[in-house]
């Protein structure tokens, strides 16, 4: 999405954001004016009142005027304020007046703030109105309109953009058991030697089930902490997701191997991901198989809220730690046909994308292509490197 930077200048940082930041949320207001973002932007950098925020939308553009690891004055709740020191500041325009202006401008600003919240792993839980932090009844039109309407826009926004690029429970592992083995080890260098052949135990077995067992692995990884356990989950359960571990401090189930925990596990995830029988000659371990409703979790996204409480971003560290690990990449970038379109890979999973409402040129091979939104390559649209269209 584009984004019109008009920064503050850094001799005004004293004023407007004199904190360097780690933002947590995102904090919306509305202007309570009916000018446009570029010139609600210009006021605020021109200025030398503390009030301040981070970024400007209306019906048309984004502008920003602060950078994000920069604090700003908008919350109204004091120099140490988790609102201002900690809040990316929204300010939606048009607000005074209304009409279709300012709702045009709401829609561009829960689209750009879905893509804030995918970019940042965060979940809905993350965006916040002014009115939680000083009481002042703002965002005052999002509010009169309905602040739960606003955040189901937002989240409407927030499950195209994962659905866009949703990676499925189900298919084929891609990363090699060697690359897995290796992340682990580097991650626990203490690893106990009966877990040296775990990876190659997630890849067999998930491909038994025609689960992604590279994936799992991860999962794995991120429930027990790289095999270091700590939690409610003891190593010598040799249950390695969790499995009947509850809030309510409940152990969890145990298994007799590392290769039953293994298949509870890759079990646990078919449950969610598809309504098939267990596949022929496989017999049942998952001891919550059953009161899993059967493919309702398709995408390891859909696990959110359900594979943990309330799990918000749960699937999304997942894939975090999965495309953390390098393997062997020499076949990648490369074009993918399905169906009668092009997708351009730059892994087993990942593929490029324009942004919502938008275009985006991929340069390959001396030729540049153009996709849209959903990664699609628009046919007759190549250009070589002379800028002519081939």
């Amino acid at each position: 999405m584009a984004i019109i930077k008009n920064l503050v200048k850094e001799n005004k940082y004293s004023i407007k954001c004199p904190f360097s930041m780690e933002p947590e949320f995102i904090v919306v207001h509305n202007t309570a004016n009916d000018a446009c973002a570029t010139n609600e932007i210009n006021y605020m950098i021109n200025n030398d009142n503390q009030v301040s925020y981070h970024y400007a939308i209306d019906d048309h553009f984004i502008v920003q005027g602060i950078l994000e690891n920069r604090n700003a004055w908008h919350a109204g709740d004091g120099a140490e304020g988790m609102g201002n020191r900690k809040g990316l500041a929204i300010e939606i325009c048009y607000s005074k007046s209304g009409g279709k202006r300012f709702e045009d401008a709401e829609i561009l600003a829960t689209k750009f703030i879905a893509e804030i919240l995918k970019d940042k792993g965060w979940g809905i839980d993350k965006v916040r109105k002014h009115q939680d932090f000083s009481g002042k009844y703002c965002p005052h039109r999002t509010l009169d309109m309905g602040w739960t309407r606003f955040l189901n826009m937002v989240q409407a926004e927030l499950n195209i953009l994962n659905k866009a690029d949703g990676i499925a429970i189900m298919g084929k592992s891609v990363k090699s058991a060697a690359a897995l083995q290796a992340e682990l080890q580097s991650k626990n260098p203490t690893l106990n030697p009966r877990f040296k052949d775990i990876a190659n135990t997630y890849l067999k077995i998930g491909a038994k089930y025609n689960v992604k067992g590279d994936i799992a692995f991860c999962q794995m990884a991120h429930e027990t902490g790289w095999l270091k356990f700590g939690g409610q989950v003891a190593e010598s359960q040799n249950n390695f997701a969790g499995i009947g571990a509850t809030n309510g401090g409940a152990k969890g189930a145990v298994f007799a191997s590392i290769e039953d925990g293994v298949t509870a596990h890759i079990q646990h995830l078919y449950a969610y991901a598809t309504s098939l029988d267990l596949p022929q000659g496989e017999y049942l371990i998952d001891p919550r198989f059953n009161l899993v409703k059967r493919g309702i979790a398709p995408l390891w996204t859909d696990l959110n809220g359900r594979w943990a409480v309330p799990g918000t971003t749960y699937g999304q560290s997942i894939l975090k730690i999965y495309d953390a690990i390098t393997d062997d990449k020499s076949d990648y970038p490369k074009w993918r046909a399905f169906g009668d379109k092009w997708y351009y890979y730059t892994s087993a999973y990942d593929y490029v994308k324009a942004s919502v409402g938008q275009l985006k040129w991929i340069n390959d091979n001396g030729k540049r292509y153009l996709v849209d939104e959903s990664g699609a390559m628009l046919a007759n649209v190549v250009i070589n490197k002379n800028g002519e269209v081939i």
